[in-house]
């Protein structure tokens, strides 16, 4: 029993449909696959969009917060001046009380010396008085 031509060819073309629809079958598997892939693909777009909104976000509290720690430095700067003159104005000051303290004693003492001549000055003057009734009396 030998082929004719005929036969083998369509023995041919059977097998040759048969890799086709293996080979659709594959095709149709790969499509899904795509497709699969695709949808992964939108939700790695859609978490790039995501993230990168978030790293704007991110960016420009840094920016915001960055301009804060400026300003605070800046303020921080002005502070430190103004507590140097500040210190300088109570070294100054502290000069002037100790000044003022070294005259308010001189002060004291001499106010001590002028008390003591006045009592002495204000015994005087009575034994002088004292004195003058008793001339005045024997007059």
């Amino acid at each position: 029993m030998t082929m004719t031509n005929e036969e083998k060819i369509l023995k041919m073309l059977d097998a040759m449909q048969t890799q086709l629809k293996e080979h659709n079958g594959k095709f149709d598997n790969i499509q899904t696959q795509l497709k699969e892939h695709d949808g992964k693909f939108d939700n790695i777009q859609t978490q790039l969009k995501e993230h990168g909104a978030i790293l704007g976000a991110l960016q420009h509290a840094s920016e915001v917060h960055k301009a804060g720690m400026d300003n605070l430095n800046h303020q921080v700067a002005l502070l430190s001046s103004d507590i140097g003159e500040i210190k300088t104005k109570t070294d100054q000051l502290e000069s002037k009380v100790a000044k003022l303290e070294d005259k308010l004693d001189s002060i004291a003492e001499k106010q001590n010396q002028q008390s003591e001549v006045i009592n002495v000055l204000a015994s005087r003057s009575i034994y002088q008085e004292a004195e003058i009734q008793a001339i005045k009396r024997v007059k």
